[in-house]
């Protein structure tokens, strides 16, 4: 007797068989776009979930209800560390068990395809002691009710040379989450920038703005022809009365300029900065920072003389602390030995915090080795609900010499529903 199979089931495997014979015929490379959780403590075994496009030789068995299976499986790895729990779910899912004991850091997630296609998620997954558990996340407030607070954010990932503008559309206020670059080698440093389209015009007649939708990106020494990868994030705080406001000058050393605060209590957060030396030049590298103190912001960009004339900019805004759950600050004499030339720390925030956006009030780097300067490979802050990874390096890492300290200023923004009601989430 046949079996006549209901049309939406045959129309799934009429999709399925024809997806075989296209992905067979025609060979198309995967993507990868994330995991999820992004961020794991390595004291135990976690579950989680690839997302991209996952193709391989898939058949169906039309004589059961049992799910489409893969051939050949997928090979997946963190930073050279294989996976030996790898499941296929389906052509836009992988699950995968992450092992008790990976090293703490920044790590790339990579998976093999049967068709020995390599899909890399750069710097995809974040290791680090203390992540809690969230057993809930705050209700949703009924549609008709707006409440100012944090909306989706926006990050970017990718590789440039010099300078380099990219889409990067926010509809509320960008404020700094994270940032990071890196070359494959290290080299002198003359250039950075992390510098979002912005409304306010620029009080620096030579610079050269991005459009309100871009975002543009700098990390260079005194030419444009060395690569680098990037990570840039931002938070996006919705419906909020706050100023965008910018202040920039000429330097050498370590300088201070009094900003503008609004009335009322606030906080300082960064949304972009700019570095270079001028003249077109490079330099070793001793300390880097932007920190603030009681409306009076401190810079730094200098190699150990302290002697070259650099410009510096600086978009910030002062954020109600009505829109703040947590504040605090990270930091101290990198101390990660699996991990040169990074550190991470936590927020000691607990778990009713840990899905909130994290924001950067301020950072400082410092090579520990008195009188001593480097070349640049990578700086980079990653900051995320419950704590927050550092980057200051250059390439031939010495425990004994080039350790670094570091500063990071940290906030959480409440949820709208902890705006409405501060005593939620407190």
């Amino acid at each position: 007797m046949k079996k006549i199979l209901p049309i939406s089931i045959g129309i799934a495997v009429l999709a399925w068989v024809s997806y075989f014979f296209w992905s067979s015929s025609w060979h198309t490379e995967g993507e990868l776009w994330g995991i999820e959780p992004n961020i794991v403590d390595p004291s135990a075994d976690v579950s989680a979930r690839l997302s991209g496009l996952f193709y391989g030789d898939i058949h169906v068995d039309l004589d059961s209800n049992d799910p489409a299976m893969i051939d050949t499986p997928y090979v997946v790895s963190v930073d050279g560390i294989e996976l030996t729990d790898v499941a296929w779910a389906n052509l836009f899912r992988i699950d995968v068990t992450l092992p008790t004991g990976l090293p703490l850091g920044l790590h790339d997630v990579i998976a093999e395809s049967p068709m020995d296609d390599t899909l890399v998620l750069a710097d995809g997954l974040v290791v680090t002691p203390g992540v809690p558990e969230v057993d809930s996340i705050t209700p949703a407030q009924p549609a008709n009710i707006f409440l100012p607070g944090p909306g989706d954010g926006i990050k970017l990932d990718g590789t440039g040379k010099g300078s380099i503008t990219r889409d990067y559309a926010i509809d509320g206020l960008p404020l700094l989450k994270s940032f990071r670059f890196s070359w494959s080698s290290d080299h002198h440093i003359g250039s950075i920038r992390v510098k979002p389209g912005s409304p306010v015009a620029d009080p620096s007649p030579e610079s050269m703005a991005p459009g309100l939708d871009d975002i543009n990106l700098i990390f260079k020494d005194d030419s444009s022809s060395n690569e680098y990868k990037f990570h840039v994030e931002h938070a996006n705080l919705l419906g909020a009365s706050v100023e965008r406001r910018k202040a920039f000058d000429f330097c050498k050393g370590e300088c201070v300029q009094q900003l503008i605060r609004p009335e009322g209590e606030t906080e300082f957060v960064i949304i972009g900065f700019s570095f270079w030396f001028t003249g077109n030049r490079d330099h070793h590298i001793d300390r880097i920072g932007i920190l603030e103190n009681n409306v009076t912001v401190s810079v730094v960009y200098a190699d150990k003389n302290a002697d070259d004339t650099y410009k510096w900019e600086l978009e910030y805004a002062y954020v109600p602390t009505s829109f703040i759950a947590a504040k605090g600050q990270v930091g101290g004499l990198e101390s990660t030995a699996d991990n040169p030339g990074s550190d991470s720390k936590g927020f000691g925030v607990g778990a009713s915090n840990a899905h909130l956006p994290s924001v950067i009030r301020g950072f400082m780097f410092d090579f520990d080795k008195s009188g001593a300067d480097r070349h640049l490979r990578r700086i980079g802050v990653i900051t995320y609900s419950t704590g927050a990874l550092a980057f200051f390096a250059d390439q031939g890492y010495s425990k004994s010499s080039d350790k670094f300290n570091w500063t990071l200023r940290w906030g959480l923004l409440r949820s709208p529903r902890q705006v409405h009601d501060p005593d939620l989430g407190s």
